[in-house]
């Protein structure tokens, strides 16, 4: 009698554990489509309709976690709420430091703020990351160029063409 139960529990507790697993595996999936679903609103410039999306792929626990709190930031600086877009990064930036991306926005953020010396810290966390990372590269020229050094900048728009010759913020 003890084999027969202890094989039925047995049995009983590998099916709860693959339950699990795929609940967690479709909460992964519905999570990821819905960075997907920002992603595509986004690029239409439909940023309040993208923010929904991106909030409910946080809400989902997406494997893109860090990817869609800054790019729920993006939506946030685009919709001109700048405190709630830096905040949106930061917390990227503290699921996953090595986001060079959101490193990038962050320093985005801080520039409209006029934060011109975190924005160039963040654009050097970003580069440290990924050296030839265009927009970090142009937009700490950008802030160079705020802060009056016009030559550093200069050389920092020359080394993004020189990267990326069709860029066209440079």
């Amino acid at each position: 009698i003890w084999d027969n139960w202890s094989v039925g529990w047995g049995a009983l507790l590998v099916i709860t554990a693959f339950t699990g697993f795929a609940a967690s595996y479709a909460f992964y999936l519905v999570g990821n489509s819905f960075v997907v679903k920002g992603d595509e609103q986004y690029l239409k410039g439909a940023y309040r309709e993208a923010l929904d999306y991106y909030e409910r792929a946080i809400r989902f626990g997406s494997r893109q976690t860090s990817g869609a709190w800054t790019n729920r930031g993006n939506c946030l600086r685009h919709l001109g709420m700048l405190n709630e877009a830096r905040q949106s990064h930061e917390i990227a930036l503290k699921i996953d430091d090595k986001n060079e991306v959101a490193w990038a926005n962050l320093g985005a953020v801080l520039l409209l703020m006029n934060d011109l010396p975190g924005a160039i810290d963040a654009y050097n966390h970003s580069l440290e990351l990924k050296p030839n990372y265009v927009v970090a590269i142009n937009n700490k020229g950008v802030a160079l160029a705020n802060m009056d050094d016009l030559v550093s900048a200069n050389r920092l728009f020359k080394k993004a063409i020189e990267i990326r010759p069709r860029y066209k913020a440079a």
